[in-house]
C-alpha cells in the first residue's frame, strides 16, 4: 500500500509541474512588453507567438510569414546587439507591415 501511495504522489507532482510549465509559457507572452532577456530565452515557437501578439498590438492583425519572419529576425537582430536583456522587445522598428 505504501508504494502505490508514493506512485500517486509522484504522478500528482509530475502533473503540477507541467501545469506549472504551461503558465510559465504563457506568462512569457507579453507581446511588445517581453524583454529581450526573455525573448532570447523562446523556443522558435513562442517567439512567433510573441511576435504575433506584439504586431497586434501595433494594429497588424493578419501579419503574414514573411511579415513575422522579418520581424523576429529584426527583434533577435536588436536583442543581440544593441539593447539590453531588460529592453522590451517594442522598441524595435516593426519590419513589412503597412504604415498607419
Amino acid at each position: 500500500m505504501k508504494k502505490l501511495t508514493g506512485v500517486v504522489a509522484v504522478v500528482a507532482c509530475l502533473g503540477l509541474a507541467a501545469c506549472s510549465q504551461v503558465e510559465d509559457m504563457v506568462d512569457k507572452n507579453k507581446g511588445g512588453k517581453t524583454t529581450c532577456g526573455d525573448y532570447m530565452k523562446l523556443d522558435q515557437p513562442q517567439r512567433t507567438d510573441v511576435v504575433l501578439k506584439f504586431l497586434e498590438e501595433k494594429g497588424v492583425s493578419q501579419a503574414n510569414d514573411i511579415a513575422v519572419t522579418a520581424n523576429k529576425t529584426a527583434i533577435l537582430t536588436f536583442c543581440s546587439t544593441v539593447a539590453s536583456s531588460t529592453d522590451p522587445i517594442s522598441n524595435t522598428p516593426i519590419i513589412g507591415t503597412p504604415p498607419r
